[in-house]
């Protein structure tokens, strides 16, 4: 200390300013890692993000798949069909199941933009039947098999056609003047109100051989032909296959737009429903999200739903445990499926009837040329109004789903899992139950039944949870990412201690500058007041103590 003080005061000067220099450079040097780190966090995101999402990678096979993915068909069977069709008897809805599938979203044509910063693909799903997870599963004492077991269920293409016929739907398809005779045609030979098929024909697709002669009478069908002779909006032998391009940003520019829809088969706005908001396609496909979620500024997600034709969103709800993994669960929310008038934006999805259902019937004449009355909802009707639940005889008992609608409905809601730092979906489970509405001619064949009853025809339970292998290598991922974050918050607080040091120090430096040059000063003043007290010195004059002398003649 006393060596510092011996300094010349030019050279503590120095010392000052050099010390806030150095302080400052260490502060610097500290943001700088905080930043390279940031950035190191986002490139070690970005290629798990792109190795772990079929968004990125032409899936083939199984060992491809990030995650095992499954699919549960759950049908309906109506065991008193005739009296239900000809004497108004309530249905009797049998629920058999599950039918276990495995599903493959297999993706083709992938072709990534000249920055990289979006890809574009056709995609399929694919399911491969898995007999040995089904047989598991049995009605009255029977294992399933999906092949083999019979379902006596709605003439989905009769009430189809039916409901477009009522309605003029059918009006410019065929000529007026066959329009009376095609009807009594069908009326007096194929208008039988249920069909028998196997749980798989139901699900995927069967064949109805009053269609396929139509479609080859009359060229002006072909908007429907076109999907095929199978009954729903795709072929037997390749179900939803959508060979239109759709577009992903890949996140290169910015990480937070990773997995962002830009279209979708060919489609930049879904011309199906009827407001602006409702016709844009918006959020991820739910397999990607931003990464780094904040619980706070991220409490919802968007995203779009290809399966119902829409987007949608989640709230958040909890967080989760899997293998080891925090995740944050998401949960679908009751607004989604409320009708205009609880909802008015829900009044851009036609959703105008009694609250709780998806009217679906719009999409339907875009995709298949038919206005066909399809509706989609929470299984059981959970969130919609009691009326639709009411029409029915439930007998769930052998799928043990008795009164779930009562008991634990929240079971039946979808909802996914998201690893917040990489905003990687890693579990989720799917449920979407279809339905046709009854509306018949009545002068058909004598049939007497309820018209405008909803009647299930099955319900999807998807699903699927990141394997252990994959959870443990993310988690040495994220171990990393934790000693980055580590490294970040290390950096900040040097950075600050560093530039509160050299504020500090610098402060100091100046003051004891400015006390000595001030003590020097005051020596200077009292060596001068010395001077004046023997006379040797006064104001104004370098020596007036001399000039007196002179003065005097001394």
């Amino acid at each position: 200390m006393e060596k510092i003080r011996e300094m010349p005061i030019k050279t503590k000067r120095y010392c000052a300013a050099g010390t806030a220099t150095c302080c400052l450079i260490v502060f610097v040097i500290c943001l700088s890692l905080v930043l390279s780190s940031y950035r190191l966090v986002q490139n070690q995101i970005y290629p798990w993000s792109k190795a772990k999402q079929p968004l990125f990678v032409s899936v083939t096979n199984n060992t491809d798949y990030p995650m095992p993915v499954k699919m549960a068909f759950y049908v309906y069977n109506v065991p008193n069909w005739w009296d239900v069709a000809y004497h108004k008897a309530k249905p009797i809805i049998e629920e058999r199941g599950p039918y276990i599938y495995n599903e493959y979203m297999l993706k083709g044509n992938l072709t990534y933009s000249e920055d990289k910063s979006n890809v574009s693909y056709t995609y399929q799903y694919r399911y491969v039947y898995d007999h040995e997870e089904t047989s598991k599963h049995s009605y009255n004492g029977v294992p399933l098999d999906a092949k083999k077991d019979m379902i006596t269920h709605p003439n989905l293409a009769l009430w189809g056609i039916s409901y477009a016929y009522n309605r003029h739907a059918l009006d410019g398809a065929l000529p007026a003047s066959i329009l009376p005779t095609w009807w009594g045609l069908w009326n007096t030979t194929y208008m039988v109100p249920f069909l028998n098929n196997t749980a798989d024909e139901l699900v995927f697709g069967y064949q109805d051989p009053f269609m396929k002669f139509m479609c080859k009478l009359f060229k002006t069908l072909a908007p429907l032909c076109a999907r095929g002779p199978w009954i729903r909006a795709q072929y037997k032998n390749n179900p939803w296959y959508y060979n239109a391009i759709s577009v992903q940003d890949t996140g290169k520019k910015d990480i937070k737009n990773i997995g962002k829809m830009l279209q979708w088969a060919g489609r930049t706005e879904l011309e199906w429903w009827s407001s602006k908001e409702t016709r844009a396609i918006v959020g991820t496909d739910g397999a990607q999200n931003k990464p780094f979620l904040d619980k706070k500024k991220d409490k919802r997600l968007d995203m779009f739903i290809d399966q119902i034709y829409r987007d949608g969103y989640v709230i958040f709800n909890k967080t989760m445990n899997v293998h080891g993994l925090e995740l944050w669960k998401y949960q679908m929310v009751q607004e989604e499926m409320q009708n205009a008038k609880l909802n008015p934006h829900n009044a851009g999805y036609n959703m105008f009837g009694r609250s709780g259902v998806q009217n679906l019937s719009s999409v339907m004449k875009v995709q298949m040329g038919l206005t066909a009355p399809i509706f989609i909802s929470v299984p059981y009707y959970i969130w919609a109004d009691e009326w639709y639940r009411d029409q029915l005889i439930w007998d769930c008992h052998a799928t043990g789903h008795q009164d779930i609608w009562k008991k634990d409905p929240e079971s039946m809601l979808t909802w996914i899992g998201v690893e917040p730092t990489t905003g990687s979906t890693l579990a989720y489970e799917k449920r979407l139950m279809m339905s046709i509405m009854s509306e018949i001619d009545p002068n058909f064949h004598g049939w007497n039944q309820r018209n405008g009853t909803y009647f299930p025809i099955f319900w999807g339970h998807n699903y699927a949870t990141v394997s252990k292998k994959m959870a443990s290598k993310l988690k040495g991922e994220l171990g990393m990412l934790t000693g980055l974050k580590v490294v970040c918050i290390i950096g900040m607080v040097f950075a600050s201690i560093f530039i509160i040091a050299g504020v500090f120090v610098a402060l100091v430096w100046k003051r004891g500058i400015e006390g000595e040059e001030d003590e020097e000063h005051g020596k200077l003043v009292g060596a001068k007041g010395e001077l004046y007290a023997t006379g040797t010195g006064v104001p104004g004059s370098p020596d007036k103590g001399l000039d007196d002398r002179r003065g005097a003649g001394l």
